[in-house]
């Protein structure tokens, strides 16, 4: 939100977004310094995922980086558009992380959706002033070097763009596939979103292809590896049945998939899988009209709908979190043939890993 400049976080000017490493785990957050105004103020929190299922649980925390100052305090306030507080709560900060939970009354009814969290650690005098600040933390960083080691031997990269992850080695033999026909044209449609140009050694080893037709024998694979791909597929488990005939026994599927609770996706609701099973049924691979009508809503966009099915812009078909990402790769250790899965996933974070075994 804050790289986005999202109309709907409101920072102070004093709060500055930070990396931190505490008891040897990194974290991104959050500096604050004490003040007579709120640090952070949310707009329509429970409009957004996950706070619409009126959970409890923020997956924030606070920690002083100061040791004397271990006795100031956080307020979390739920107000409504008049200023009023439905809800609020208080904690204290110490030198150990301690959880912000979300405040939500049970009894008083929370139809209306204009509601804004609040967060506040207040200037109660000078002498809790300090150059040293506060720091909240909103998620652990996930390490991609973990899943990325994965992949290892003859495998796909499926649309690295202009920046591919997987790179050629004496232990990684790496091919990448992508819908364009040439650097030039991939690099046109980007040059505003990359400032990296495509690697001219690179381009000899990319496939012009889709992820449903991809042109390398079955069973040839040790892996097919994707970052933020995933959610572009319609049909998914239908992408999953078919890469399995590429994969070699024991070969990996290897994923990073933006997390709706901690990306841009957050006005989105996680798929339900019954989606993806009549997906599947239907035998459908590429995107549908109803899925460019769904995310323009979700979106508010002005452009038209058909003209934009028409050109097959791009768009995030479906919407993932850790949960509903399980009963799918559940699904396909059940039914399609593979072994196991994993997943690596932490609270807020802007995307989560998987692996899948065949």
């Amino acid at each position: 939100m804050v790289k986005r400049n999202d109309k709907n976080l409101i920072l102070s000017k004093s709060v500055k977004p930070k990396k931190r490493q505490i008891d040897n785990i990194f974290y991104r957050g959050f500096d604050l310094l004490p003040s007579n105004q709120p640090q952070i103020i949310i707009k329509n929190i429970l409009n957004w995922y996950p706070f619409c299922t009126r959970t409890n649980l923020t997956g924030w925390l606070v920690t002083a980086l100061n040791k004397n100052l271990q006795e100031q305090s956080i307020i979390i306030k739920l107000q409504n558009q008049e200023g009023n507080t439905i809800a609020s709560e208080t904690v204290y900060i110490g030198s150990k992380p301690t959880p912000i939970p979300f405040p939500l009354p049970f009894q008083n009814p929370t139809n209306e959706k204009q509601y804004d969290l609040e967060l506040h650690i207040p200037l109660f005098n000078q002498a809790n002033v300090s150059s040293e600040p506060f720091f909240l933390i909103i998620h652990r960083l996930l390490d991609r070097s973990e899943v990325l080691s994965l992949c290892k031997g003859d495998g796909l990269e499926i649309g690295p763009g202009t920046k591919p992850q997987i790179l050629p080695s004496s232990q990684v033999n790496v091919k990448y596939v992508e819908k364009f026909s040439s650097a030039e044209q991939w690099n046109e449609i980007h040059k505003k979103e990359f400032a990296a140009q495509l690697k001219q050694e690179l381009w000899s080893d990319y496939i012009i292809s889709e992820a449903h037709l991809l042109p390398i024998p079955d069973q040839s694979l040790d892996f097919i590896f994707s970052s933020h791909v995933f959610e572009h597929l319609a049909n998914p488990i239908g992408h999953l049945e078919y890469w399995h005939t590429k994969l070699k026994p024991g070969g990996l599927i290897v994923a990073i998939v933006p997390d709706v609770a901690g990306c841009k996706d957050y006005v989105f609701r996680p798929c339900p899988f019954s989606d993806l099973l009549n997906e599947y049924n239907s035998r459908i691979m590429t995107p549908t009209l109803d899925h460019y009508i769904r995310y323009a809503k979700g979106k508010k966009f002005k452009q038209d709908i058909k003209s934009l099915f028409d050109s097959q812009a791009s768009l995030h078909v479906h919407f993932y979190t850790n949960t509903n990402m399980a009963d799918l790769l559940t699904y396909a250790v059940e039914k399609l043939g593979f072994h196991w899965f994993n997943i690596l996933h932490t609270p807020n974070h802007k995307d989560f890993y998987f692996v899948l075994c065949k």
